[in-house]
């Protein structure tokens, strides 16, 4: 009696000890699990805070170019003399060589001029296409204010890519932004930007990698492509409710 007595406890303490080993063994890799998950929400948020420092600085500039040129007095003066004057050669000429100046040495893809109607009046490089109407309407959008703007991405069926443009409104009396004359567009390579530098991952990784989305009512819109649909920008759409939403 006394042995089987014995020999039960024995088997219970077995027992307690392999449920003490079990415990262990899963409290050490429930911490260690919560521990891997932290160090990478970390890292997906100082990655995430690093894009986002891109695209900001990214922008600063865009702006900035943007407003060197067009807070230029005589450059206003060359613009309205040629509003005035459309067959003003010389001031056409001049607005031009600026446009073909932020081309070539600010790395734009195009310069343009409009009038407050959208229709072109100078631009380089010239191209045959004509504004579409999402382009003329970010551009009316900007003479509601006084700055530069950013306008939407916009998918160019033309040139088969995404578009992001600055839209500047050119006023008459620039030191009291009144009596706007034109407006001004700087086409952005955006494309190219956004390829380089935020598609791309800044750690070694076969999966990782960032996009740009835009929640659009109750579907979330892709505004650069990914790794694996090089034709996601503006074109992919997919509902904001759904689980996996980067694997579909």
């Amino acid at each position: 009696m006394r042995k089987a007595v014995k020999t039960g406890w024995v088997i219970i303490s077995l027992i307690l000890v392999a449920v003490l080993i079990i415990f262990y063994i899963y409290n050490k890799y429930r911490v260690e699990t919560n521990d891997l998950i932290d160090d990478e929400k970390f890292h997906l948020r100082t990655i995430s805070d690093y894009k986002i420092q891109q695209i900001a600085s990214w922008r600063r500039e865009r702006i900035a170019d943007a407003n060197t040129l067009t807070s230029n007095l005589n450059f206003i003066r060359s613009i309205d003399h040629l509003v005035s004057d459309p067959s003003n050669i010389s001031e056409a000429q001049f607005i031009r060589s600026r446009c073909e100046a932020y081309v070539n040495f600010k790395d734009y893809q195009l310069v343009l001029l409009m009038d407050l109607d959208g229709n072109k009046i100078v631009e380089y490089p010239t191209a045959t296409e004509q504004l579409s109407p999402e382009v003329i309407d970010n551009a009316k959008k900007s003479l509601s204010g006084t700055q530069s703007i950013m306008g939407d991405f916009i998918y160019c069926s033309y040139h088969q890519e995404p578009h992001l443009d600055v839209y500047i409104p050119i006023f008459r009396n620039y030191s009291a932004r009144s009596n706007p004359i034109a407006i001004m567009l700087f086409r952005t390579k955006s494309y190219e930007f956004f390829n380089n530098n935020i598609i791309v991952f800044p750690i070694l990784t076969e999966t990782g990698e960032s996009y740009i989305v835009k929640v659009v009512s109750d579907s979330i819109r892709f505004l650069t492509n990914t790794r694996f649909d090089k034709n996601a920008a503006l074109r992919r759409i997919v509902p904001a409710k759904r689980k996996n939403i980067l694997k579909l």
